[in-house]
């Protein structure tokens, strides 16, 4: 069972009940939890020639190193001696091996691994250790340092952070409770309640994050890219810290946070320039929606996943979708082993793609030209014409004639209704026929693809000039695409 646990592998927050013996499961309100969303975060730099260097970013100093006034709570299970509060850290010593432990027998801190026994034996470089941090530490510092030219620790992501008044021992006791957690038929599983994939959704986990955040847990303190949250339990929540289970809910949900980390990967190790360009807020809706094509297509493989995610760069984050690429979905539903519908699809798209942009794309440069050069008269003209939508067609003749009468149809309904609630009603013949045209330039998933973030806020705004603003983007959009074209010609 120790070998389940690796950076691979992750076990993620999902819906719990309690432990078979733990008393009935919990009902009715789930308002156990309060949560405060910290300031951003900015990491520390190397602090050269900086005489009193911070050991955290300002916006965590209090959350982290703070001496509020003791709980009510607190006060009952404490009695008239109430110890002031430490902080400590939970950091995965797999997303480093060999360097962290080094690091922290040379850092004068006080640590421990929450694995004992044979698992720490097998597993000890890469277990979880609970570090009681002291502020003004080196290797406080170092934690919360960039680690460009400063040899910091923060692009790690490696771990969460807790206080407590209860002590180590008591803590990492407690800790020690969720190392582990049972499904409903028994079996054991190694929990990576640690890792910093894994997120602490308080909206669907209340239960099990408030068994967490029970007593000897004060506070804990939760890393998400550039914002942090301070999480406690309330104090009328009353809820003992006893460990989950894993259920079938949960299980799906791992598995769909652990496609999602392969498409982050994929992303940032492979596409660089895009990775950068887009916040991480997009890059998490990006993989969650590959994370959920692969589920939904069976593409266990790594080599299927990575093929899927050079389609959707290519032709849109939901080309699986889009009535535009005929027989995809037929290709992705058929019962046969990934790898096979992989590198039947990838040379049906490359097919398509040539049909429709001709061998040296000298067809779809056409067709982005026509679109870019268009000007407000012409645009009036076309919005005037009694068949607009005819015209779009004709400026993409090759991928029109990919598309039934059906087909049509349906993109021109869909294309109706996404008007009708983005635009005034005066704007919604314009807003639909370049809807249309955006459907061809980018793919009809655009919409709702967070690799076209823009174009949604366009249609979220409440800017009186939504259509000129959408014509611009599509027009910015071709002549990108045209320049990107020259370039590989030449």
């Amino acid at each position: 069972m120790a070998q389940l646990v690796h950076e691979g592998r992750h076990v993620v927050f999902g819906p719990m009940t309690q432990l078979g013996g733990a008393g009935t499961p919990w009902r009715g309100d789930l308002n156990w939890l309060q949560v405060e969303k910290l300031a951003p975060i900015t990491p520390l730099d190397a602090q050269v020639g900086v005489n009193s260097k911070k050991s955290v970013p300002d916006a965590l100093h209090d959350a982290l190193f703070g001496q509020p006034d003791p709980t009510e709570a607190e006060r009952a299970v404490l009695g008239a001696e109430i110890p002031p509060l430490a902080t400590f850290a939970v950091l995965d010593a797999g997303k480093t091996p060999y360097l962290l432990t080094s690091l922290l027998e040379s850092s004068g801190l006080r640590y421990q691994s929450l694995f004992q026994n044979k698992a720490q034996e097998e597993l000890g470089e890469h277990a979880p250790f609970l570090v009681e941090l002291k502020d003004s530490n080196d290797f406080t510092r170092r934690l919360f340092t960039r680690q460009e030219g400063a040899g910091g620790l923060w692009e790690k992501e490696l771990g969460i952070f807790i206080r407590s008044r209860a002590g180590f021992d008591a803590l990492r006791k407690h800790l020690r409770k969720f190392t582990r957690v049972q499904d409903e038929e028994g079996n054991w599983f190694y929990f990576r309640f640690w890792d910093s994939v894994t997120r602490w959704d308080v909206t669907r986990q209340p239960l099990w994050i408030s068994q967490f955040c029970a007593h000897p847990v004060s506070s804990a303190v939760v890393m998400a890219q550039t914002s942090a949250y301070r999480i406690s339990q309330r104090p009328n929540a009353q809820i003992r810290g006893c460990a989950p289970v894993l259920t079938p809910d949960l299980k799906m949900h791992i598995a769909l946070v652990q496609k999602a980390q392969f498409a982050q990967d994929t992303l940032r190790n492979d596409h660089r320039d895009l990775h950068r360009t887009l916040t991480p807020d997009l890059r998490d809706e990006w993989s969650w929606r590959m994370a959920q094509a692969f589920h939904a297509y069976d593409l266990r493989r790594s080599w299927s996943q990575d093929c899927y995610i050079s389609l959707a760069l290519i032709l849109g984050s939901q080309f699986d979708t889009d009535l535009t690429y005929q027989g995809v979905q037929e290709i992705l539903k058929q019962n046969r082993p990934c790898y096979a519908r992989m590198l039947n699809l990838r040379e049906e798209c490359f097919r398509i793609i040539r049909d429709v942009c001709g061998q040296s794309y000298q067809n779809y440069a056409l067709a982005l030209n026509r679109f870019a050069m268009l000007d407000a008269p012409q645009v009036a003209r076309i919005m005037a014409s009694e068949n607009p939508l005819g015209v779009i067609l004709d400026f993409f003749p090759e991928r029109a004639r990919l598309l039934s009468m059906d087909r049509q149809k349906l993109l021109t309904d869909r294309c109706n209704a996404k008007a009708q609630a983005a635009f005034a009603p005066e704007d919604q013949r314009g807003g639909a026929v370049l809807l249309f045209a955006h459907a061809f330039l980018l793919g009809e998933g655009s919409l709702e693809d967070p690799l076209h973030d823009y174009l949604r806020s366009i249609l979220r705004s409440d800017h009186p000039d939504k259509v000129q603003r959408l014509l611009r983007y599509g027009q910015k959009r071709a002549r990108a695409q045209l320049r990107l074209i020259r370039k590989t010609q030449g």
